[in-house]
């Protein structure tokens, strides 16, 4: 056993050695790199161009589509409403209502020119005459309010007093022309005011008589909204409590 051992051995060592051969890495320079990299980056921006063009295109289509589409709604709606349109104008009924309007507004306007023929006309600086309802006036006072046309405007007229300006524009069949020419533009007030306030301001009496207080005191200071405005308090302020402005 011994001998065969050696023999083994020394075949070992009078073999020729079968190692392979390391072989050596390619080695690339930094150029052929960058070149590599730009055109992997050249492929990848063809293709993602290709795929936004493609994708506009797609885009572009189903906008054409989409307008197409809304076009012919469109249209189909409007011949529907011409059609609509065409059978409610054909009906009995509506062509009646449209003479029934037109003689309305043919009797309006005979109204209007029958009442200017009538009524005298109106110019700034005339005396006028203006029925006071009844309850806007007090007992005492006047049934019409004295003025004078102080503005004109499409038919319309504006009016002021000594105690100012009626805030609203009147019809010429609200004024009733005077001969009494008492009062002027320059004798009126500019300040504005309903035509029962103006009343009130130019009433011999307390007006109309609608302003009360409802005062727990002796109406003896300004909060009293009958002394605050120079009035006497009467019966419905303040029934049953004592009072020192009356």
């Amino acid at each position: 056993m011994t001998g065969t051992l050696e023999e083994d051995m020394l075949d070992m060592l009078l073999d020729p050695l079968t190692t392979s051969t390391p072989t050596t890495p390619e080695y690339r320079n930094d150029e052929d790199v960058e070149v590599q990299v730009l055109n992997t980056e050249t492929i990848d921006l063809e293709g993602t161009q290709k795929k936004i063009e493609l994708l506009e295109d797609n885009t572009a289509q189903k906008l054409d589509n989409l307008i197409k589409t809304t076009r012919n709604i469109l249209d189909i709606e409007s011949d529907t409403d011409e059609y609509i349109e065409e059978l409610v104008s054909d009906h009995p009924a509506v062509t009646r209502r449209k003479i029934a309007a037109h003689n309305l507004k043919c009797q309006a306007d005979r109204m209007v020119t029958r009442g200017k023929g009538i009524l005298p006309p109106l110019k700034v600086g005339d005396n006028v005459l203006v029925s006071i309802p009844s309850g806007d006036r007090g007992r005492g006072d006047a049934a019409n309010l004295l003025s004078v046309v102080t503005e004109e405007k499409d038919g319309k007229f504006r009016i002021a007093t000594k105690e100012g300006t009626l805030n609203t524009w009147l019809e010429r069949n609200s004024l009733a022309a005077t001969k009494y020419c008492s009062l002027t533009t320059t004798d009126v007030q500019s300040n504005e005011y309903s035509l029962r306030e103006l009343v009130r301001l130019g009433s011999v009496g307390t007006g109309q008589g609608y302003r009360r207080c409802t005062c727990r005191t002796n109406c003896t200071s300004k909060k009293c909204t009958c002394r605050k405005n120079d009035m006497m308090c009467n019966s419905a302020c303040h029934p049953g409590s004592s009072c020192q402005n009356l």
